[in-house]
């Protein structure tokens, strides 16, 4: 059995369920043992993986002095320690999650002059925002690029290609899908939709620009004009909820709009089975932020939901060979058309959310996902050791 010491700044954040759901997943198959070291631990009760260990912070007056350009190196006390963990734990590869975790570890281990296989996951804004944001970011980049130990990991094409775009190796960059936590294979289906009860659409996400829920409300708006039997359910919560809330009234809309707030993920599939249709609105930022990938669109589809989503990046790709569910992101006209299709069509409907969950299992299943990384550490590892022998003729 090989060891895995995965470094995450947060472990871990609601909207990062897909490191949780990793490790833990890795850890229920028995082919490696997993610690997670990080700087925060969040929801322990909600994601009681073990062991994680919290790197010990620096003190308050050097925190002071700590500016973002400190960001690609560790802290001196967390450097320390993190120096113990490895000694102690002695993994066989490590993977850092987002790139600033790369950027520390790939710069902890040069500075040590330590050998080891480093994989490091990109998820999105480590490569859409960052790089453009931070003036050491992509220069450090290049020196997670220029490791010969390193391999790199997006969740989409998309992403990988924004990758390139900053002048990361291709061959250096493995594209492994998200997927779904295995509790969402068992899950209670959702009933389809009659035409006569009242039909229940459901948005997962935090409530930000990028999530484009205000393209939904505009095409509501419409939709009320020739079918008002609706109601929209927000489950996520978020900065942009006032000036939703007030979009809401100014549209008339909130006899229609439900915002629950945040939602335990634990308690996910409950709550989708409770619905009828899953909306994506994602939409292309002015700053350059896209979705990367889209776990929520893959969660509603496995609860049985119609789902319709936004051409915009990571939701695209998921969708791809599947383009009827999409519409051109910021289009509300378009996504009215698409409602329409469904409210006109009850029964055609149902046949293609059924068609469109099948899809989905067989692209995103939680064992092709798990295989690939399994796979992918072992190559690292039998390179390295294969390294080693040679080395030492």
């Amino acid at each position: 059995m090989f060891k895995i010491l995965h470094y995450v700044p947060s472990f871990s954040p609601l909207s990062e369920t897909f490191i949780y759901d990793l490790v833990s997943g890795l850890e229920a198959r028995g082919e490696c043992e997993n610690v997670v070291v990080c700087k925060r631990r969040l929801l322990i009760d909600q994601r009681p993986f073990e062991p994680v260990v919290v790197l010990k912070k620096t003190g308050t007056i050097r925190q002071l002095f700590n500016k973002i350009s400190d960001s690609a190196r560790m802290r001196i006390h967390e450097d320390e320690h993190f120096r113990t963990i490895l000694s102690e734990f002695k993994p066989d590869m490590i993977h850092a999650h987002f790139g600033i975790s790369g950027i520390r570890v790939n710069n902890f281990i040069a500075q040590h002059q330590i050998d080891i296989p480093l994989v490091v996951s990109f998820h999105g804004s480590d490569i859409l925002l960052n790089p453009a944001q931070i003036k050491s970011f992509q220069p450090n980049l290049l020196k997670i690029n220029a490791n010969e130990r390193v391999m790199m990991t997006t969740p989409s094409q998309f992403l990988k290609d924004k990758c390139l775009s900053l002048g990361l190796a291709g061959d250096k960059i493995k594209v492994v899908n998200n997927t779904v936590n295995e509790k969402f294979l068992g899950m209670e289906r959702a009933s389809a939709w009659d035409g006569k009860q009242k039909l229940k659409i459901v948005i997962l996400g935090r409530l930000a620009p990028m999530k484009g829920h205000k393209y939904v409300f505009k095409a509501l708006a419409q939709l009320k004009q020739s079918f008002d039997n609706f109601e929209l359910h927000i489950l996520g919560d978020g900065p942009s909820r006032d000036e939703l809330n007030a979009l809401a009234a100014e549209l008339n809309l909130q006899r229609h709009i439900v915002f629950h707030g945040a939602v335990a993920h634990a308690d996910l599939p409950r709550r989708l089975s409770g619905f009828h249709l899953s909306i994506t609105s994602s939409v292309r930022t002015e700053e350059g932020y896209d979705e990367s990938f889209c776990i929520s669109l893959i969660e509603a589809s496995m609860a049985g939901l119609y789902c319709i989503a936004s051409d915009a990046g990571g939701p695209a790709e998921v969708l791809t060979g599947k383009e009827a569910f999409t519409y051109p992101q910021k289009d509300y006209a378009a996504l009215t058309e698409k409602i329409l299709a469904c409210v006109n069509d009850p029964e055609k409907m149902a046949l293609q959310a059924d068609e469109l969950r099948e899809f989905m299992l067989a692209r995103y299943h939680p064992e092709q996902y798990f295989c690939r990384y399994i796979s992918l550490y072992k190559n690292m590892i039998d390179g390295a050791q294969n390294n080693s022998s040679a080395s030492s003729l």
